[in-house]
């Protein structure tokens, strides 16, 4: 019998033992579960404006003129945000004030290029609010040449199909305003100007360089 006792109170002094061992053990919380705020979202319809500054090379059957001066125009487009690469479409139409006067003989002539617009595609790499892009498509632009002087007077605009491609990067300021910085090399192919009483006909090819700032809305 005192077997039997000693053997109920050893088991007994064991479970004592251990579950003060168990309480001796610092109790430690399951970790919190930490969710990172998610990155931003490009996708959905937007429009804004833009200002910049363009130089370019216009060569009409002569030397070639040196044009420059500053643009500025609106923007509207859609992009797709697959979750880090976004794809995109944009519009634009610019007014520009590119343009170059030179003395021809005893006449003047200002070259010029009136207005020009692209449509293009864009693919960047979101990093957040943070948005690289490379871009490329059609352009189209309005030149113009005025030609006046001594028996000369002369004033043709013609328009002329080409294509367009650069990069640039956009920021997300709030959830609803982008800003953008952007350069664009475009060639706008050639126009065929019938020229001044008296001479041929040239094609006129114009090749420019832009760069732009601008903002967007987006909704």
């Amino acid at each position: 019998m005192n077997k039997f006792a000693f053997a109920a109170a050893f088991a007994a002094l064991s479970v004592t033992t251990v579950s003060a061992a168990d309480l001796s053990t610092p109790f430690k919380p399951a970790a919190a579960v930490y969710s990172p705020a998610s990155a931003f979202n490009w996708s959905g319809f937007y429009a804004g404006a833009n200002v910049g500054y363009g130089w370019a090379d216009m060569t009409a059957g002569g030397p070639t003129q040196r044009l420059q001066g500053l643009l500025g125009g609106v923007q509207v487009g859609y992009n797709h945000d697959l979750g880090g690469v976004v794809l995109g479409l944009e519009g634009d139409l610019q007014l520009s004030g590119v343009k170059h006067t030179a003395a021809l003989g005893a006449s003047s002539g200002t070259f010029s290029i009136d207005q020009f617009g692209t449509l293009r595609g864009r693919v960047g790499l979101a990093a957040d609010r943070f948005l690289p892009y490379v871009t490329g498509g059609l352009a189209v632009a309005n030149n113009h040449i005025a030609i006046s002087g001594v028996g000369v007077n002369y004033d043709e605009s013609k328009v002329s199909v080409g294509w367009t491609i650069g990069g640039g990067v956009e920021f997300a300021a709030t959830d609803n305003i982008t800003l953008k910085a952007e350069y664009l090399y475009a060639d706008f192919g050639k126009a065929n100007f019938a020229g001044p009483a008296g001479l041929a006909a040239a094609d006129v090819t114009t090749k420019a360089s832009i760069v732009r700032t601008g903002v967007n809305f987006k909704y």
